[in-house]
């Protein structure tokens, strides 16, 4: 065991040390392996981060429909359909209503149709037969009165049915 100084040869040591800790800090990537967050990590942070954000945020958006005020709308308009559907004519007074609409031909026809068939056969016997001066007025009253007796007899013949 030797007495020599060991001051130098600790100074020396203490400078290697001191020189390897600042070559392997140099020689260190910026980033470590070990502490690089996983991307998805950062994905959920970010959306967690857009979605408080929206919240906070005001939208232009209408307010949503109040659904129970639909609803009644919609009941009501149900009901509506309902009483018309149940008010609404069945095939029996179909019938009646066809049955009406020919009585009404019907008159009308009596009542245009057949005095303009003897005014026309009136003024055809004027032309050939009886060139008298009357005798489209005669055949078109003639005319009158059988159109009025056809109506009797339709209205007549529906009143029975």
């Amino acid at each position: 065991m030797t007495d020599e100084p060991q001051g130098p040869k600790d100074d020396l040591d203490a400078e290697i040390q001191e020189v390897e800790r600042k070559l392997i800090e140099e020689s260190k990537p910026p980033f470590s392996m070990e502490a690089e967050p996983n991307p998805l990590d950062l994905l959920e942070e970010q959306a967690a981060a857009l979605l408080a954000a929206s919240a906070e945020r005001k939208t232009n958006l209408p307010e949503p429909p109040d659904f129970q005020k639909l609803n009644r709308i919609e009941q009501r308009g149900q009901e509506v359909r309902e009483r018309f559907e149940s008010e609404r004519a069945g095939p029996e007074s179909d019938q009646k209503f066809y049955r009406a609409t020919g009585l009404g031909l019907s008159v009308a026809y009596g009542f245009l149709g057949i005095p303009m068939m003897f005014f026309l056969l009136g003024l055809g016997l004027q032309k050939t037969v009886l060139p008298a001066a009357n005798t489209v007025q005669v055949a078109t009253l003639v005319g009158v009165g059988c159109g009025f007796a056809y109506l009797l007899v339709a209205v007549a013949r529906s009143n029975k049915e």
